[in-house]
């Protein structure tokens, strides 16, 4: 699942988060991208990382340049780290 930052859901599925990111990557050339203060809290088989970014891309002859932070929860599963909620 992906939430927006005022906690709209943006996707509730996998298929459709996959896209999202799909269509992004299709669309968007990326210039420039750093993170930092990265936080880990590990509790058994899940774990939540937060995340400060910046990031440059073009798309649509557009160029854009934004600041946010990001948190993931990750279940772990016999294959290893698997995303399962991202904000």
């Amino acid at each position: 699942m992906i939430l927006s930052p005022d906690f709209s859901k943006l996707s509730a599925d996998r298929a459709t988060s996959i896209e999202s990111f799909s269509s992004f990557i299709m669309a968007a050339t990326v210039s420039d991208f750093s993170s930092d203060e990265f936080q880990i809290e590990l509790f058994e088989t899940t774990a939540l990382v937060t995340y400060s970014f910046t990031i440059e891309y073009e798309m649509h002859d557009k160029t854009y340049r934004k600041k946010g932070n990001d948190l993931f929860a990750f279940e772990r599963s016999e294959n290893g780290w698997l995303a399962v909620w991202r904000m």
